[in-house]
């Protein structure tokens, strides 16, 4: 696959991006933060092309992410860590 497809099907997943999230903040300060993201895309068989990876430095995972197979970039990703990041 050559550098110009690749960047065609990523622009598919992006103008048929119609994600649904939502973000919530408890009064708990264990609880913190909480962001769902459901990835709908109206792409047929997208369901079947998605995984989660894990990002790990010294054998300890530092972010997860959920991506597409042959996207290039993370589509939603989180900290494993204490101190937030953005």
């Amino acid at each position: 696959m050559g550098l110009g497809e690749l960047v065609g099907l990523n622009m598919c997943f992006e103008l048929s991006a119609f994600c649904t999230s939502i973000a919530a903040q408890s009064d708990d300060a264990d609880f913190g933060i909480a962001h769902g993201r459901n990835l709908d895309y109206g792409i047929p068989g997208m369901r079947n092309l998605t995984y989660t990876i894990d990002f790990a430095k010294d054998g300890e995972i530092e972010y997860t992410g959920s991506v597409f197979a042959s996207y290039v970039g993370v589509l939603t990703g989180m900290s494993m860590r204490d101190e937030p990041w953005s």
